[in-house]
Formats: C-alpha cells, structure tokens, sequence
C-alpha cells in the first residue's frame, strides 16, 4: 500500500505540479540547511509505523549530507510494545544544471523489538503472543527529486535500490512458525516475523515534506 500510493504520487510530480515552473537555476532546493519529516511513516506497515524526521546539511558546492530517525508507536495493530531504533544517513550530489535532482549512497539500520499478538493452535491450545527481535541494515543508491512548493517548503519524492541484511529471531519453535503461516496471515507473518538471516535485493519509495530553514 505505502510503495502503491508513493508511486501514484511519483507520477503526478511532473515539474508543473503544484504551478511551478521547471527548475533550471543554480539555487539548491533544500538550501544549506534543511529539516524534513516523511509522512508515509505514520502508516509503515511492514516497517512498523512511527514518526521519521531529519535534517539534511550542505558540506560544500553541490554535496550533501543527510540524516533521518524514526520514532516508533509504542502499538501498532498486532505489533505491541515496541521498542529500538531506527536511522538514516545519506551523501547526496546534485546536479549543477538541475539542482531539484539528486544522486547518492544511504545507509539504513534498523535495531528494534516487539511482541507480536494473535492467537494461533499448537497442539490443541493456543500461543498468542511471538516475541520478534529485528537487527536489519541496507546500502542502497537514491535518487531524489525536489518538488518547491510554497515558499520554503519542498517535496522530496526518493527512490532507493541496493541490499538489505535481515536478521530476525522469534520467540516461536520451529513447529509453531509452520503454524503461525498456516493460521495468521502467511504472507505477513512470514515476511515480517519468520526467523530469517539473509541478504537480499531492497527497493524502496518514499517522500520528505522539507523546509528549507537556511538558503
């Protein structure tokens, strides 16, 4: 749901969104020192929903350095007390002739935990609570583009391509997660829960809401 409704938005950024004009100066958008805060994390599903702000800072010419952080919801939905941290760091280049348009590396680490509650039979009774610990990490190459809107306020639609490490343990015997899939829903559970160590390829779509708090 959260890659669908990024990338209808995507589609719609065209350089006359919002009624502005193409953006061929040598200004950068996000200025010297922006802060942003991405709004798709209040309804994260699979990554746990919570409150992601950051800030991004220009180091010299068009390079850039950023950073993110996540606050998670102490609930959300079946997920219940969960607790850890989650951040983002990125180096950014944009390009001259295009300053609305970027390149660069983003590292992501993930390191949080909580009980996941349904009610599932094992042999005859019944576990309702699977304790999930989550230590994931991923490199990946962004791309932004920076909508202006009003004023000071930009979009910053980014996509991100590279590898992801997760490893995840659960509480759950090797028994008890045959059953998990069979009676929760297998796709989620299997996905976000199932007691994994691997790497794998990691496509992600997203948005910040910047403002640029010094040009």
């Amino acid at each position: 749901m959260k890659l669908l409704v990024t990338a209808i938005i995507f589609m719609l950024a065209t350089p006359k969104t919002f009624g502005q004009k193409y953006y061929n100066d040598t200004a950068s958008v996000p200025g010297l020192l922006s802060v942003s805060f991405s709004p798709l994390s209040l309804i994260s599903s699979f990554d746990g929903s919570g409150y992601r702000a950051g800030l991004q800072v220009k180091l010299f010419k068009n390079i850039f350095i950023g950073f993110d952080g996540k606050n998670y919801y102490k609930n959300d939905g079946p997920m219940h007390d969960m607790k850890g941290h989650n951040i983002k760091a990125r180096l950014v280049k944009e390009f001259r002739k295009m300053p609305n348009m970027a390149f660069g590396i983003e590292y992501c680490l993930k390191v949080f935990e909580y009980s996941y509650e349904d009610s599932i039979t094992i042999n005859g009774g019944y576990k309702t609570i699977a304790l999930v610990n989550k230590n994931i990490q991923s490199l990946n190459i962004t791309y932004s583009y920076y909508q202006p809107l009003w004023r000071r306020f930009f979009l910053d639609f980014h996509i991100s391509l590279g590898a992801v490490e997760r490893k995840i343990k659960n509480s759950l015997t090797s028994e008890e997660e045959l059953e998990a899939e069979y009676y929760w829903d297998s796709l989620t559970w299997a996905f976000l829960n199932n007691s994994t160590n691997k790497i794998i390829p990691n496509l992600s779509l997203g948005i910040r809401l910047g403002f640029k708090a010094i040009k």
